[in-house]
Formats: structure tokens, C-alpha cells, sequence
């Protein structure tokens, strides 16, 4: 599934056997929807959507692709709409420069499925 081709070398008898299973599709997959962010004088407002249950991380990068801040990621969420603040602070409390920055939101549920979603900001 990861590769773009597989090869096989078959026995000395020159035989080969290749079974293929396909099964039902799984639903309930981890969703992240509804990604934006915006400014609302010194704080920007982030909301995002999960389809189900998560522990959710939201880094804010510069640019040029520089961590600035890491929220969240302490708990699991319930699936919905979430909300959540960042101060325009980095990790060490220096407030950011006004420009474009990348807002990722990270969801992992507990089976292991994880995925990402991302926005543009631009801070003033």
C-alpha cells in the first residue's frame, strides 16, 4: 500500500501464488474540518472539528516553518467544533512580529489514526 510497485521472486518450482482480500471500508475515520483562525485585537481565536475523539495539538509556525507556539495536546477532546485561544506569544513569552504565519492542527486518536489540517494567518 506504501510502496509504488512489490516484487516477487518465486520458489524453485516456479510457482506463484497472490491472493488479494478486500474488505468493507472502515468509517468513523479522524476527521479534522472547519480549520481558521483569526485575529481579535491582541489574541487570535482558533476553531477547528474533529469526527470523533482526539487529543489535539496546535502549533503555530512562522513562514518559514519555525515552531512560535504549542497549544493543547494535554487531553482527549469529544468529537465537535472546539475553540481555543493563543496570545500571540511564542513558547518562551516574546510577543510575535506582525506577518504570515501557519496554523496546524494535529488530531491523534487513541487507535493510533492521526491527522492534520491547516490555515493561514495573518497577524497584525
Amino acid at each position: 500500500r506504501t510502496m509504488p510497485s512489490y516484487t516477487y521472486t518465486a520458489d524453485a518450482s516456479g510457482l506463484r501464488q497472490f491472493t488479494l482480500e478486500i474488505g468493507p471500508r472502515e468509517t468513523g475515520g479522524l476527521v479534522v474540518s472547519s480549520t481558521a483562525a483569526r485575529q481579535t485585537g491582541d489574541a487570535v481565536v482558533i476553531t477547528y472539528g474533529i469526527s470523533r475523539p482526539a487529543t489535539v495539538t496546535v502549533t503555530i509556525l512562522n513562514i518559514a516553518g519555525r515552531v512560535q507556539c504549542t497549544l493543547g495536546g494535554r487531553s482527549v477532546l469529544p468529537a465537535g467544533t472546539h475553540s481555543l485561544t493563543w496570545n500571540l506569544r511564542t513558547d518562551n513569552g516574546t510577543r510575535v512580529p506582525a506577518g504570515r504565519y501557519v496554523v496546524r492542527v494535529s488530531a491523534s486518536a487513541e487507535d493510533g489514526q492521526a491527522v492534520q489540517a491547516s490555515a493561514i494567518l495573518q497577524v497584525r
